[in-house]
């Protein structure tokens, strides 16, 4: 589960549910209007902000994935992978 809080109050602003093990990572894209998250299993998912609705999954298995980052376009998230590789997904 991801949670988004208000910085200050601490209330929860938005829940991000479908991760089947602990998140190891989250990104917010470029415009702030998606995050991906990505869980121990390398299951990553991208989420549209304003509705909760995960727009995307990636399942990056078998490979350990090290780190992620957008790319400028906002459009695709970038894997750098155990196996010396970079993946690039669209994720919306």
């Amino acid at each position: 589960t991801v949670q988004v809080r208000v910085k200050g109050t601490g209330h929860i602003f938005s829940t991000y549910r479908n991760h089947a093990a602990w998140i190891s990572v989250v990104e917010w894209s470029p415009d702030s209007k998606y995050l991906v998250s990505l869980d121990k299993n390398n299951v990553a998912h991208a989420w549209e902000v304003a509705t909760g609705k995960c727009s995307t999954t990636f399942s990056l298995q078998p490979d350990v994935v090290y780190a992620l980052t957008w790319l400028p376009d906002g459009k695709h998230v970038a894997f750098a992978s155990g196996d010396r590789t970079v993946k690039v997904w669209r994720a919306r």
